[in-house]
């Protein structure tokens, strides 16, 4: 049974720390860069845009979301043993402070681009060994190879394929082109990672832990928020390179520790198959990469690349419900 008393810091804290976060410092003014080449062609463009533009939305998302998810989750669990023995005391402490690092170098201009990877890299094993270290004194050599190797070359793959988007929005939201003015392409970047984290939250709870869920409930306010300060005319271009970088780790850390440790579903398959479909999710935004669909209008791209993730999104959720239905009817009636 979920505490009512956990929905205020544990729901709307972290949906407001988001918000307020984006609203000061991704959102912004009008862009000065847009109105101004034409009155004073030689001298603006090359001193402020490459510097502060960029650096106010990384350093935005990555505190909205680390701290609104870091409240929300120190106000359910308090703050955790060290060495802690749960697997999700680990998101806290470990894998949400170190994806808040890698998303905060993005604001450090002329960074190389092997500089980032190597850190993303690092997070992936992090994350991968912290969550699966209770585990390894079971295994044998291959069997940690298989598991630990999997499990960070999937993370990374989807990582890495996140960020080849969310690239590519950058690209087109400075330009002001096909993403469709200033924010679209990061705003919807944004929307699909904060669902996809909802429904694993949702799944968490729905397949026996309420506790994995509601931490995971945290990090999609915290999201949410975020989301809903971008809404309107007249913001800066998103960042959405720094968005993923703070939001993916943790949710991926949420995903695993659910599917290997806390879901409960009574066809053995069922959580492989929730898993997958939860973790490629936001990749179905690259149905508008495809020719036919991204020479349309951006309201129908938009459309499109939303179907194809809601549908994998929903696929993933009604699974899980009919599992949890399952459950409850193989446990008999109640005394209680």
């Amino acid at each position: 049974m979920i505490d009512l008393n956990w929905i205020p810091f544990g729901l709307l804290l972290p949906m407001l720390i988001g918000a307020a976060a984006v609203w000061l410092l991704v959102r912004g003014r009008d862009n000065p860069t847009s109105p101004q080449p034409t009155a004073s062609p030689p001298v603006l463009p090359p001193v402020s845009p490459p510097v502060s533009p960029p650096a106010l939305p990384v350093i935005g998302w990555s505190l909205g979301i680390g701290l609104g998810a870091t409240v929300g989750m120190l106000s359910l669990l308090g703050l955790p043993p060290w060495k802690p023995m749960e697997a999700h005391h680990w998101v806290l402490i470990a894998i949400l402070p170190a994806a808040m690092v890698v998303g905060l170098v993005n604001a450090i201009p002329k960074l190389p681009q092997i500089v980032h990877w190597l850190l993303r890299l690092c997070v992936v094993v992090g994350t991968v060994y912290v969550l699966m270290q209770s585990q390894l004194t079971r295994w044998t050599t291959n069997e940690k190879c298989l598991w630990l190797g999997g499990i960070g070359a999937v993370m990374l793959a989807v990582w890495a394929v996140l960020q080849l988007y969310a690239q590519r929005s950058d690209k087109l939201s400075g330009a002001g082109g096909a993403s469709g003015g200033t924010s679209g392409g990061g705003r919807l970047i944004v929307f699909v990672l904060g669902a996809t984290a909802g429904a694993i939250g949702g799944t968490t709870i729905a397949s026996g832990s309420i506790t994995g869920g509601q931490l995971t409930a945290s990090l999609a306010a915290a999201i949410g928020g975020g989301w809903l300060a971008t809404l309107g005319r007249n913001a800066r271009p998103l960042s959405a390179r720094s968005a993923v970088d703070i939001m993916f780790p943790p949710s991926f850390g949420l995903l695993v520790y659910g599917w290997y440790y806390a879901w409960q579903m009574q066809h053995a398959a069922s959580p492989h198959i929730v898993a997958g479909m939860l973790a490629v999710a936001p990749l179905g935004l690259w149905v508008t990469s495809i020719p036919w669909v991204n020479s349309r209008p951006t309201h129908q791209r938009t459309a499109i690349g939303l179907a194809l993730t809601s549908l994998l999104i929903l696929a993933a959720l009604s699974l899980a419900g009919y599992e949890a239905a399952l459950r409850n009817q193989a446990a008999g009636p109640s005394y209680y």
